[in-house]
């Protein structure tokens, strides 16, 4: 039965959404709001399950995370946001510490997930998003660009799935962010 005394078919699935609560606005200074709540499937009997990770590499996820990803001791911060001495970074700079990232944090969880899954009842695939656009116009580059691509198909092989977690660090943060086509893939 789930918290609210109600038995599932195995199939179905139920999402609680516990924040934001019903009706109330949320303003950002960006268009995104967090979500938080939990999911249900079945009647509590353990079941097999597949989970697609969308990983957003775009350009913005060079930005700081505002946590210590890396654990090592430095949040990294923005020095463009930040009172600094002139010349104290390069003024390119916009995260003074590479591994405290949004990307590194989108990667850092993920293999948080990872260590909690098991794979022999879990299927993990990797998806990554980001997108080509003309610095002019703001529009896509190509009617039939891929903006989004599956990097792992679902798989119990998790060590696939590190690998791919790596290269996509390794790769770094890149385009515009086209959400909607990790959503559609």
């Amino acid at each position: 039965a789930s918290a609210e005394g109600t038995a599932l078919p195995p199939a179905e699935v139920r999402l609680v959404v516990t924040s934001p609560a019903a009706g109330e606005i949320v303003r950002n200074r960006v268009t995104m709001a967090p979500v938080r709540g939990r999911a249900q499937s079945g009647s509590g009997e353990k079941a097999d399950f597949d989970v697609m990770v969308v990983i957003d590499v775009s350009h913005s996820t060079r930005y700081p995370s505002g946590i210590d990803v890396d654990e090592d001791g430095e949040v990294g911060m923005n020095p463009r946001q930040e009172l600094v001495l002139p010349g104290s970074y390069p003024e390119d700079m916009v995260c003074s510490d590479a591994e405290d990232t949004i990307l590194a944090a989108e990667i850092r969880a993920t293999r948080y997930l990872l260590e909690v899954l098991d794979p022999r009842r879990t299927q993990v695939g990797i998806i990554a998003f980001s997108g080509q656009v003309n610095p002019e116009t703001g529009e896509r580059l190509a009617a039939d660009q891929r903006d989004a691509e599956v990097r792992v198909p679902l798989t119990r092989d998790f060590n696939r799935v590190e690998e791919a977690l790596a290269d996509i660090l390794a790769e770094g943060p890149h385009g515009a962010t086209n959400f909607a086509a990790a959503i559609q893939l």
